[in-house]
């Protein structure tokens, strides 16, 4: 027995076809925003999502339209934002397929698909956001950051600077969906050896910044456990390499004595550090920001 309403959603599909066999993905596009309008305002909410859906799947599969995959991707996301569809299995489900439709070349929009999503994933309640669209965008930036660096194992002086700014953006993106990703053994041994690659790819003087900025993210999430596991190991792999030129700096005296004053709770101990090792910390903006939450 056809379930109650399927018909009208059957022939919004035979439509819906009939432009993808023209090859006009702007009318198949303009349709499918149509009607999953007119299902969104009757309530007819699995209807509407069921349309988006099979019109994002079939636009994929002719493998040149995923800019209209992008569009109705957000308004999928806007469906669940608007009605408050829980961050469960099912949904996460559909919203990686979704995502693992697009080819590896098609950067901008399946980063901001996944980047709504997670958006999506927060206002439901879920903390950081769900973290398994944060292991794919880590797995993403991890990719392009090691692409722009062509994987040389090491840069010239004459280059570093150049190499440095260039890489910049996809290594910290990475870095930034590492830390709010999955914690487990498995996603704590990538993401340290991406940070071991990354130290061969940044000025050896900004070294210690990368394991600040590390450490600072995890302890502005109350995730302590990580952020001790991901200083020790750096810390103990690059002492081991001495083509990397590892300094002791006054940085990580700092990030040691920081994760021992926040295991006791010491609150005036960490009022203290920081202004004892001001200078330091001063080396990037971004790290204040990162303190106050972790003070909080």
């Amino acid at each position: 027995m056809e379930k109650k309403g399927a018909g009208g959603l059957n022939k919004a599909i035979e439509r819906l076809e009939a432009k993808l066999k023209e090859n006009d993905f702007y009318e198949a596009t303009q349709l499918v925003k149509l009607l999953s309008f007119r299902y969104k305002t009757q309530n007819k909410i699995e209807d509407c999502e069921s349309l988006l859906i099979t019109g994002i799947e079939k636009l994929a599969t002719q493998g040149k339209a995923y800019q209209c995959c992008s569009e109705l991707g957000g308004l999928l996301l806007e469906v669940y934002v608007s009605n408050k569809i829980p961050v469960d299995d099912d949904h996460v489900a559909k919203i990686t397929k979704i995502y693992n439709l697009y080819p590896k070349n098609e950067d901008i929009g399946k980063v901001n698909f996944l980047n709504s999503a997670l958006n999506w994933s927060q206002g439901q309640g879920v903390k950081n956001g769900y973290s398994g669209f944060h292991d794919l965008l880590a797995d993403w930036f991890d990719t392009e950051a090691r692409v722009a660096s062509s994987l040389n194992d090491s840069i010239t002086t004459e280059q570093e600077e150049e190499q440095s700014t260039k890489t910049s953006k996809p290594w910290r993106e990475a870095i930034k969906h590492y830390v709010k990703g999955t914690s487990n053994s498995t996603r704590t041994q990538q993401f340290s050896d991406f940070l071991l690659l990354y130290s061969r790819h940044v000025l050896q003087s900004e070294r210690d910044l990368l394991i600040a900025r590390v450490v600072f993210e995890y302890s502005s999430l109350g995730n302590l456990k990580d952020a001790n596991i991901m200083y020790e190991s750096y810390c103990k792999t690059l002492s081991s390499q001495p083509e990397l030129k590892f300094d002791d700096t006054p940085l990580i005296h700092f990030i040691g004595f920081l994760l021992a004053t926040l295991q006791r709770d010491a609150w005036p101990l960490f009022v203290l550090l920081n202004d004892k090792y001001k200078p330091s910390l001063e080396r990037d903006p971004a790290f204040a920001k990162l303190l106050d939450k972790t003070a909080q």
